[in-house]
């Protein structure tokens, strides 16, 4: 690392050699290296055979490490698997929360209030509440339905976007509202509560999303999704019992992973190769956690 900074901060430049110690000793000034005697000779022999043989053992382990570290990450794409399709199941039920609850404010707020010279029908202003309400809606959709669909110039959205970008605005609230001033009879303040019960409506579904997300227990989950209101019991029962699944297969991998690991280091050391923790082959104490 420290020659890395150096390098950075001092380029590639050549050294300057350094001056040789005053007291350097010429290869020539040593004496004559000596014979191994016969004895010292056989202990190199052994010492090196007894390394190639360890070297061969930690190879041997390592392929058959390998097997059970195929198996492992096979166990856990079945989870991180089961995991997806739970949080999509979730997802999917939320979000048809809250297009029910956006269907209630399009019904109850906007559907009576539609100019009958609106230039968007009351079915495409219906989508982009339930949108809104979902967290689906974006800003190149409401440009696009602003200036082809309700004549209004290029330039004027763009104003519309930097002025509520530089007060620090949410530009989608802002496009939509305007799209309801140009195809209601909403005043003023009906609009901002139709945006800020829509907004609220996104908001509640994404805390949901992150809620659920850090539950802990099935119970956990359950109360999240009871006190959230308009799920119903067959959901709740259906994310619950499948969370349970989840949890218990995660729980049980990380023990048998754990044990596994632990079993190898015992192997290891039973072996005289604790090196093995740190050597430098394909299988040997992989990435399993």
């Amino acid at each position: 690392f420290f020659i890395l900074l150096v390098v950075a901060f001092f380029g590639c430049t050549q050294p300057t050699p350094p001056k040789p110690p005053e007291n350097l000793i010429e290869v020539g000034d040593l004496e004559e290296i000596p014979e191994l005697s016969e004895e010292e000779q056989e202990e190199d022999r052994d010492w090196i055979a007894d390394y190639d043989l360890r070297k061969k053992q930690l190879q041997d382990l390592g392929l058959e490490d390998s097997k059970q570290k195929i198996a492992v990450i096979e166990q856990k794409k079945k989870i991180i698997e089961s995991k997806s399709a739970l949080k999509e199941e979730v997802d999917t039920i939320l979000k048809a929360r809250a297009e029910k609850k956006a269907l209630e404010i399009f019904n109850e707020k906007i559907a009576g209030k539609i100019k009958k010279d609106s230039k968007i029908s009351s079915e495409e202003i219906k989508e982009l509440i339930v949108k809104a309400s979902k967290g689906e809606l974006e800003v190149e959709e409401l440009k696009k339905i602003l200036i082809e669909k309700l004549g209004i110039s290029d330039e004027e959205v763009e104003a519309m976007i930097s002025e509520a970008t530089s007060k620090g605005k949410d530009v989608k609230k802002v496009l939509l509202k305007k799209i309801l001033e140009e195809t209601t009879t909403l005043s003023k303040d009906e609009l901002n509560k139709v945006i800020q019960k829509v907004e609220k409506v996104a908001t509640e579904t994404n805390e949901l999303l992150t809620k659920i997300g850090n539950a802990t227990t099935a119970k956990e989950i359950r109360k999240i999704l009871e006190e959230a209101g308009d799920i119903s019991e067959e959901e709740i029962k259906s994310i619950v019992e499948k969370n349970e699944k989840v949890l218990a297969e995660e729980k049980s991998f990380l023990r048998e992973t754990m044990a596994k690991l632990y079993a190898r280091l015992q192997r290891d050391r039973r072996l005289n190769i604790e090196e093995a923790f740190c050597a430098n082959i394909e299988g040997l104490l992989d990435h399993l956690l």
